[in-house]
């Protein structure tokens, strides 16, 4: 096909990144989502599943399924199946949960049991998570990331603030 652009051969090696870490930029959005709730206390807030079972299979840990949501959250991904195909595809989210896959059962279930919870902390915390990320981002910046926070992610931020004031304002 002279004239275009040659697609390379697929069976071709190839020698990617070895780290996850290397394709996430450090003014990457999933930064901050892995430092927010790594400063929430989930038990505290009252999440399902923090106490490990003496018995069965092992669980995935409530702070990785939330951050799950959190990014489908922030990216217009609402649906379980759709959730655990990103999971398993996107290096983003990849790294921002470690290379974990749950299940779309295991997320819908998650939800199901923590859906009070969860919107209890979206509802009375959003100030207090808005305030958060700066000082996120300067912890970032102290281990040495070079991370600052997008305007895009400011303005949009601003914006759910405001919405949220006019919304918790009485009629």
């Amino acid at each position: 096909m002279s004239g275009f652009i040659d697609e390379s051969d697929r069976f071709q090696g190839m020698l990617l990144p070895e780290r996850v870490d290397e394709y996430v930029s450090d003014e990457n959005p999933v930064r901050i989502i892995d430092a927010l709730i790594g400063e929430l206390d989930l038990a505290k807030l009252g999440f399902e599943g923090m106490e490990l079972k003496s018995t069965g299979r092992p669980g995935y840990h409530p702070a990785t399924m939330l951050k799950i949501y959190l990014y489908g959250y922030l990216n217009r991904i609402q649906s379980s199946r759709r959730l655990e195909q990103e999971a398993r595809r996107n290096l983003e989210l990849m790294w921002l949960v470690g290379r974990l896959a749950p299940d779309f059962k295991t997320l819908a279930d998650f939800r199901a049991e923590n859906a009070a919870t969860i919107k209890n902390v979206c509802r009375e915390n959003p100030m207090r998570t808005l305030l958060a990320i700066p000082l996120c981002a300067s912890r970032l910046a102290q281990s040495g990331c070079s991370w600052r926070l997008p305007t895009a992610w400011v303005e949009r931020t601003a914006a759910l603030g405001a919405l949220h004031q006019v919304m918790a304002s009485p009629l």
